[in-house]
């Protein structure tokens, strides 16, 4: 079944080479790449440009109310049954959209198909396994995000009712997921490396203060009747867990075993992560 990516872009040269590439070495998998253009002035679109004939890419650029109307502007585009989005700074495994496409071609019920994704930082290297991806649940779901977006496609035909809130700046895959679980669409976790989320500087993760944050869970945890105080004590207890697996990891061995693993899988990936500007 084929896959449509989509990935929302604005002054976006630092990271999008790395993607370009990383999308245009998959193989196994029909894939069409849409980059959503926010009007950038770096560069961005003649970097595109000089992309256009090396794998099925296309793009538009034109001014858009953030990073999920960019996403919404993409999915209208898209042509292939499945879609998933990819921010530029993340990238993909070289089997991962293979494996969850073949999964959801196998379950016709299922919507939906994530699978586990690895913490990096800016240049890639391995920070961590995030400890609380596994079988999809409503109820967890509920009490915040454990599915990472660029670790996830889905059936196009069933997103018509279903979009990106763009009034949301930061967790509008969240919200976007919850309409999904609590519409009744079957999700599924599938166990296999999927994406790399990368964590660095100039990323929204590191740059949005805690208010900003915590207003747009008031905001969603309103929308689907969640309880608030739930969210907060759930996404502290996730942070503190993670921290102690990682460090309890690093006494027992186990973090250089799955930095191995990692270093394996990334050194299959079409990417030069020390020549950003390819």
């Amino acid at each position: 079944m084929g896959v449509t990516v989509v990935t929302p872009a604005y002054n976006a040269v630092q990271f999008l080479p790395q993607l370009l590439a990383n999308l245009a070495g998959l193989k196994g998998v029909d894939l069409e790449h849409i980059v959503v253009d926010g009007g950038s002035n770096d560069g961005t679109l003649d970097l595109l440009s000089r992309w256009a004939d090396r794998y099925n890419l296309r793009w538009i650029s034109e001014k858009d109310k953030g990073q999920y109307d960019a996403i919404n502007k993409g999915f209208a585009l898209a042509t292939r049954p499945l879609v998933g989005y990819q921010n530029v700074d993340d990238f993909y495994f070289p089997a991962g959209l293979v494996e969850l496409a073949r999964y959801l071609e196998e379950h016709p019920d299922v919507t939906g198909a994530y699978g586990q994704y690895a913490i990096v930082d800016g240049a890639g290297r391995f920070l961590a396994y995030p400890h609380n991806v596994g079988d999809f649940s409503p109820k967890k779901l509920c009490r915040g995000n454990y599915i990472f977006p660029g670790a996830f496609i889905v059936r196009r035909a069933q997103l018509q009712a279903i979009v990106f809130d763009a009034r949301l700046n930061f967790y509008g895959d969240w919200d976007w997921l919850l309409q999904m679980a609590l519409s009744g669409r079957k999700l599924a976790y599938v166990p296999t490396l999927v994406a790399a989320f990368r964590r660095h500087q100039a990323s929204k993760t590191s740059t949005w203060s805690a208010e900003r944050l915590q207003d747009e869970w008031r905001y969603i945890c309103t929308k689907h009747s969640l309880d608030l105080r739930a969210v907060k004590f759930d996404a502290f207890a996730t942070r503190l867990t993670q921290r102690l697996v990682t460090e309890a990891k690093k006494r027992t061995g186990l973090h250089d075993r799955d930095r191995q693993a990692y270093q394996h899988q990334r050194n299959n990936c079409a990417v030069d992560f020390e020549s950003p500007g390819v």
